[in-house]
C-alpha cells in the first residue's frame, strides 16, 4: 500500500471541512444581512464580520 494514501486523504478531508465551515458561516452572515430589511446592506455585514474575524 502507499505510505502517502492516508496524508493525502486526511489533507482531502480536511479541504473539505473548511469549505463546508466557511459556506456555513457565509450563509448566516449572508442571511442576517436578508433579516435586517435592507437597515444594513450586505457587503456591510460582510465587512464587519471577516474584521471581527481576523
Amino acid at each position: 500500500m502507499n505510505e502517502f494514501a492516508i496524508p493525502a486523504l486526511h489533507t482531502n478531508a480536511e479541504a473539505i471541512l473548511w469549505v463546508l465551515l466557511s459556506t456555513a458561516l457565509f450563509t448566516v452572515i449572508f442571511a442576517a444581512a436578508k433579516f435586517a430589511d435592507g437597515a444594513v446592506g450586505t457587503f456591510q455585514i460582510l465587512f464587519c464580520a471577516t474584521s471581527a474575524l481576523s
